[in-house]
């Protein structure tokens, strides 16, 4: 046996390059394939979609890509304000479609721009794919969400598509969160978003919904899930909590990339002609005396609104620059509406014009309020410059917006029910005179610092957009490996073959299932490793089948241990994310685990019963639980960042079960505000706790500058933060009573055979999964759902001080036993370790 063993062959992604001996690194593949430098980028014709689009594809050319920008027929940009920039134009035929261009038929527009410009944009695109220069390929389409079009255009040509979205990440609530989960999440759950009135918002948006409104709302969300990634004009700290949960319910990355408009330099984009003239008067008038009333390029009026907004106006006594944009009031100009004796009136109080430069407007000295239609622009550029808003929304996400404005920030007033004129002028003075004023003005220049500092090197804005230009899909690198690593393989496993004449089998990760086809070519015998649980092979059956088919093969399975599971959240592993690559590599997974001889899984029986049962129904290869692998192998490391032992000689000085060790594995990322909670709650349990804080981990960050002040004085030596710990020998330590872990399967399954009990935080993929075992199925952890320092505080406290924990403590050590039990000799993963011998020498 030993002689014939002596041919096992390992695979991994250090291979020889052709003809000599010298290793070609992964990195270096990547590298050669990665697209270079031009990005295509797909506008939405109206005013408030244009405008994010052009400052982003600006904020783009900045970083050296270059840009093209397809646009319809319709409301076209003009290309001499953006000379560095490529225009094409495609036929939109919306003459021809006969669709209604006003606000009020928009979701029977979208539906016609999509239906329209689908195959000239194909054809424009492939164009461009075949006349592209080696040294400046397409990197990637970004769009508009409302032109999701151009995501299946994408996926068609091998391209990775974007989507921007130009209304506030909260929106996307309403996508990402399955129906049948809104009203749990919505309805009072998460204190911050409360405000919002989520729940009355999604019986707005689902009353009465027509045709063209279902449709188009699948199938944007349809080619959100496609996407390689989302980009929110927005900020980490204006939308916590909802980014928060959004990137709980969405695989897809969302990079808050805002605000555009100060990333980006100012050159205009409006389709409307802008009076300077107005900052020649908003120069004469006294500081913070103005109000500036604008209501955006698609908000319409009547006559009486008009008549008394004007009167309001006039009787506030304040200093006005009024914006009425011909067609605000339908089929008018707008300022013959004014009623007789108003210009008398105000004088030089007032300045009426027809649109305005409002970034340079906002930016005034002079401007102490914004009266404003909450569009999501228009709000962006108010928080930016500090400036207090009065708020009237018109339809769709201004309310939200609204919500935000006035309920959750503080730094506006909400001007409900009809426009009255009374209650107009009484509006305006608490915003510009009251002491409730001075506090929204106060708390809007608070807004501002943050913004500024948002937007500096390290900032969350700035460190977003490093993220995504470094941001690959997730399957991108595996289909590369695979599409690069083949003819290599091939050509090392030949050598290998030439010189000892025998391999007795080929071992590979399922990532590297490029080696499955090459064993075959070669008449050796292929033996895939899963390094995850083996319930997730319950999935790949259907990866390459329609989505309903897949959700249906999902609710078939109707064991008690797999309804633990909660499958909803295994239907969001299937369907979120679903790239052309990542498609391409699930559909591959499927294959290999079909055609290859083994299957060896790092997992054991007992943990995963009935899912392994289900699984070998499902494939014809053996399937061999030979786990925990670390504990079968010798002490030995393998890891790619340095260990630092110096905390187990501080863990030596703890009490036994009483730290709380932290980790969330080797490529997690936080932001700078989930940093600072975790750090609170950590330290108000009043537990020891060892904290992995790995270099890179937090986004815009080296390591641990972003800890908030106070904080290592307040954990004194109860606390130990190191860049990373040798896990293993950390979760044996008698010190340690808990694993905050992140829910990967080897930190599972380390966690286990030492008997210590999880606080779980899954981020992606399976960790959702793994999480369910942990939670329902084993019930040997705690889910942590809201990464608050109080809810931290109350579930740490719970793990390990309750006695809810000490009956989760016990569960822990009796699987520590059984997996214990399993690693005897006459045990079942020995058994299958032997029975895994005997199947290659067998073959």
């Amino acid at each position: 046996m030993n002689g014939r063993i002596r041919g096992f062959f390992f695979f991994h992604s250090t291979v020889v390059k052709p003809g000599g001996a010298e290793p070609l690194r992964a990195k270096e593949m990547e590298k050669q394939v990665e697209n270079s430098s031009r990005l295509v980028l797909v506008i939405y014709p109206f005013q408030g979609h244009i405008n994010p689009m052009l400052q982003l594809a600006t904020i783009f050319h900045a970083k050296g890509y270059s840009i093209t920008i397809i646009h319809p027929e319709f409301n076209s940009p003009n290309p001499s304000n953006h000379p560095q920039f490529t225009f094409i134009s495609i036929p939109d035929k919306l003459l021809e479609s006969k669709v209604s261009l006003s606000p009020g038929d928009f979701m029977n527009l979208v539906l016609a721009l999509n239906n329209n410009c689908a195959a000239p944009f194909k054809k424009c695109l492939k164009q461009m794919l075949d006349d592209e220069h080696p040294h400046e390929r397409i990197a990637g389409v970004i769009y508009d969400g409302l032109m999701y079009f151009a995501q299946t255009v994408a996926d068609d040509l091998g391209l990775p598509g974007i989507s921007m979205r130009p209304t506030a990440a909260a929106m996307l609530l309403f996508a990402v969160i399955p129906q049948i989960e809104q009203e749990s999440v919505f309805d009072g759950q998460i204190p911050e978003l409360q405000p919002l009135e989520l729940t009355q918002m999604v019986t707005s948006m689902s009353k009465s919904p027509t045709d063209a409104m279902t449709e188009v709302r699948a199938a944007s969300l349809n080619a959100m899930k496609r996407s390689a990634g989302m980009i929110a004009n927005s900020m980490e700290f204006l939308e916590h909590a909802a980014l928060s949960k959004i990137r709980d319910y969405s695989l897809v990355p969302v990079f808050t990339i805002g605000p555009f408009h100060k990333l980006a330099p100012s050159s205009s984009s409006s389709l409307l002609q802008e009076d300077a003239d107005c900052i020649s008067w908003l120069d004469r008038q006294a500081p913070k005396s103005v109000i500036y009333a604008s209501f955006g390029s698609m908000a319409s009026l009547s006559k009486q609104d008009i008549v008394e907004i004007a009167w309001g106006l006039a009787s506030s006594e304040q200093p006005f620059l009024w914006v009425i944009r011909p067609g605000l009031v339908l089929g008018s100009e707008g300022t013959e509406l004014l009623p007789d004796g108003f210009l008398e009136t105000i004088g030089d109080r007032g300045c009426i014009v027809k649109w305005a430069p409002q970034k340079e407007v906002l930016a005034h000295c002079a401007v102490g309020g914004f009266w404003t239609h909450c569009g999501w622009n228009s709000t962006l550029e108010s928080v930016s410059e500090g400036v207090p808003m009065l708020c009237r929304p018109c339809f769709g996400d201004q309310f939200l917006n609204m919500r935000y404005i006035c309920y959750i920030w503080k730094i506006g007033l909400e001007l409900e029910n009809e426009l009255e004129r009374g209650k107009i002028e009484g509006a305006i003075k608490t915003l510009l005179l009251n002491i409730e004023g001075k506090e929204m003005r106060n708390k809007a220049m608070e807004f501002k610092g943050k913004t500024e500092l948002c937007l500096r090197e390290g900032g969350s804005s700035s460190s977003s957009l490093d993220e995504f230009t470094n941001h690959k899909d997730a399957a991108s690198p595996v289909w590369s490996l695979n599409k690069n690593c083949a003819a290599p393989l091939q050509q090392c496993l030949e050598k290998i073959l030439h010189s000892l004449h025998y391999i007795a089998a080929v071992i590979y990760d399922t990532l590297m299932y490029c080696a499955q086809t090459i064993t075959e070519d070669l008449g050796l015998l292929g033996i895939v490793l899963r390094t995850g649980s083996a319930t997730t092979m319950l999935f790949y059956p259907a990866f390459s089948q329609l989505d309903e088919e897949r959700i249906d093969f999902v609710y078939e399975i109707k064991s008690p241990e797999l309804q633990a599971l909660q499958l909803k959240r295994l239907r969001a592993l299937l369907s979120q994310n679903a790239s052309k690559a990542m498609t391409e590599v699930r559909v591959a997974f499927a294959n290999v685990l079909k055609r290859s001889s083994a299957i060896i899984v790092n997992s054991m029986e007992f943990l995963e019963l009935e899912a392994l049962s289900k699984v070998k129904q499902y494939f014809p290869a053996p399937i061999i639980t030979i786990g925990p692998l670390h504990k079968l192998a010798p002490a030995i490391c393998s890891s790619l960042l340095t260990e630092d032992d110096k905390c187990i000689s501080w863990l030596n000085k703890q009490a036994p079960k009483s730290v709380i060790y932290v980790s969330f594995g080797s490529i997690v990322n936080i932001d700078k505000q989930e940093l600072i909670e975790i750090a609170w709650g950590l330290s108000n349990s009043e537990q020891p706790f060892l904290w992995v804080v790995r270099p890179g981990m937090v986004r815009g960050s080296e390591w641990i500058e972003s800890l908030p002040n106070g904080f290592k004085e307040s954990m004194g030596e109860r606390g130990c933060i190191v860049k990373w710990a040798p896990q293993k020998e950390v979760l044996a330590h008698a010190a340690v009573g808990g694993f905050w872990t992140h829910c990967g399967w080897n930190s599972i399954i380390e966690s286990i055979c030492e008997g210590v009990p999880m606080l779980c935080r899954p981020f992606f993929g399976d960790q959702h999964l793994n999480t369910s075992y942990i939670c329902n199925v084993w019930k040997i952890g705690l889910e942590l759902q809201n990464l608050e320092r109080g809810n931290i505080e109350r579930t740490i406290k719970r793990l390990m001080v309750d006695m809810e924990g000490n009956g989760i403590r016990n569960r822990a050590i009796d699987l520590k036993e059984k997996a214990a039990f399993y690693l005897m000799e006459e045990g079942s993963t020995s058994c299958s370790f032997n029975m895994l011998i005997k199947h290659i020498l067998s073959v």
